[in-house]
């Protein structure tokens, strides 16, 4: 710390302490420390250890606090409510504690799981967490997929969509009606179900995601505080590998709600007919004003593919196809060189939700945030028994 130009505040870490205790140590250090990847400042260390890190504004405290691989738990004390206004909007971290010690969640008050290398979601305790590990099988067809890979051409992730809520809602309702328009052109056959299931959808998207996306999610409810879920920050990128000819339709619903929900959607086809498909659901959502930077599908060489799906900053792959061609994937993505800056969610049309549960289905591509705000000048109790019904 003194090497960096900081200074020791506390250490009491040569202190003879009970049992395997060891004293707590607070250094400050200087920005450029706690923007180093290799500094312990931006490590995960499970020991009485704090780094206090100056920043001048607001914004260079923003830079500091993500510059970290990790985004467990997060915390604001300022008597400025535009000051926690400001900062709060743009916290990547899965618990964001105001005005109240950041440590003691409790289970259906401050759902606990974070983000980037912090967990992947749901979290423990939350509304959605027994769901999560409820899997709705489906039929699924192997009879067209292949494997033929494309020219070489270098492959760029779809990034995060710019614009508000509103605006998504509208230019994935209109794609969804375009689509719809020639449902029968892009699945053949008797698929009436499906037809249902993606018109279902649309109203729900229409009628239901904004508020969905834009309200408070309220958790148990203590005094003192104020405890609920945000959804306004999303996913970053996601990325369906598609071996099948025409997609099952869990995949064309989990690409439309990454969509929705602002993740950036990266296609990589396997086959040129996928590539036809998904280049031909690429115009239309176009029209429909969905940007190419948000949406993007390629049609790479088998080694371009292999590359792409250890690219570090991915976090959900969707991968369709016979139960061959998951695994030749899934070992691409879980390889063992361990570079990824994200934890890793995989789906496949084998173990997927019930597509009819699009709360659950639009909750995977948004990074929940769960919000505890102390409301009283001492501080919210952390020590409390609930004696009433829930």
């Amino acid at each position: 710390a003194k090497a960096q130009g900081g200074r020791i505040i506390v250490d009491r870490s040569t202190e003879e302490l009970p049992g395997y205790c060891v004293g707590p140590s607070v250094f400050e250090v200087p920005k450029h420390v706690g923007m180093n990847q290799e500094s312990y400042a931006c490590r995960e260390l499970f020991g009485p250890v704090l780094h206090i890190i100056p920043y001048d504004g607001l914004d260079e405290a923003l830079e500091i606090f993500h510059a970290t691989d990790y985004a467990l738990t997060g915390g604001i004390f300022s008597q400025s409510q535009d000051d926690i206004d400001y900062l709060s909007q743009f916290m990547e971290c899965g618990s964001l504690y105001i005005n109240r010690t950041i440590t003691g969640a409790r289970v259906g008050i401050e759902p606990f799981g974070g983000f980037k290398m912090s967990g992947t979601g749901p979290k423990a305790g939350g509304k959605v967490y027994i769901p999560a590990f409820h899997i709705h099988k489906h039929a699924v067809d192997e009879s067209h997929v292949s494997e033929h890979y494309g020219p070489d051409y270098k492959i760029e992730l779809a990034a995060r969509s710019g614009l508000n809520p509103q605006m998504r809602v509208e230019r994935l309702v209109a794609g969804l009606d375009q689509f719809s328009l020639r449902f029968e052109q892009f699945f053949q056959g008797i698929r009436g179900s499906d037809k249902k299931l993606v018109l279902k959808f649309r109203k729900w998207v229409d009628k239901n995601a904004l508020m969905y996306m834009t309200k408070q999610h309220r958790n148990t409810q203590i005094p003192g505080q104020m405890s609920y879920s945000d959804f306004s920050i999303s996913g970053e990128h996601a990325v369906a590998v598609v071996g099948t000819e025409i997609p099952h339709i869990t995949t064309f619903l989990q690409v439309s709600a990454a969509i929705l929900m602002g993740t950036g959607v990266t296609i990589l086809c396997c086959n040129p007919k996928a590539y036809e498909w998904w280049s031909a659901l690429f115009n239309y959502y176009q029209l429909a004003g969905i940007s190419k930077e948000n949406f993007s599908v390629f049609y790479p060489t088998e080694d371009a593919l292999d590359k792409e799906l250890k690219n570090p900053m991915i976090n959900y792959f969707i991968v369709d196809g016979h139960q061959e061609f998951i695994e030749r994937v899934t070992k691409h993505i879980y390889n063992e060189e361990y570079s990824e800056k994200r934890v890793r969610q995989l789906f496949t049309p084998y173990d997927t939700f019930n597509p009819y549960d699009f709360k659950r289905l639009c909750g995977i591509y948004v990074w929940v945030r769960a919000f505890a705000i102390n409301t009283m000048r001492h501080g919210a109790p952390l020590e409390i028994d609930l004696d009433v019904e829930l």
